[in-house]
């Protein structure tokens, strides 16, 4: 199993999912990433202004979660928050960090 450095029990379950919101200027789509290991459920949103990003973002965390879940992987995927910018830190298996506009949520 992969390790999630956030919580530093290895990834049971992890779940990504497009999800439809509403403000005044109309409906937009962002992210819901959920990871679960032993030590608790963790929830994160990522939004971009670019729409089309979201597909390419999710793919990538599918595919980044999907590696590291394997029992055999002893590689480590890490998201570093920075609420005052409302920015995730994804530090992916491969070496690679990425920033996208996101948030923590509350479980």
């Amino acid at each position: 199993m992969g390790y999630f450095a956030l919580n530093p029990g290895t990834i049971d379950k992890f779940n990504v999912e497009e999800v439809i919101e509403k403000n005044n200027k109309g409906e937009y789509s962002v992210l819901h990433l959920t990871i679960l290991t032993e030590f608790g459920e963790n929830k994160f949103r990522i939004h971009e202004k670019k729409q089309d990003l979201l597909e390419v973002i999710k793919n990538k965390l599918n595919e980044a979660l999907t590696e590291i879940s394997k029992a055999d992987n002893d590689k480590f995927f890490s998201i570093s928050v920075v609420e005052a910018r409302s920015y995730l830190y994804i530090y992916y298996p491969d070496g690679e960090v990425e920033k996208y506009s996101g948030q923590k949520l509350e479980n």
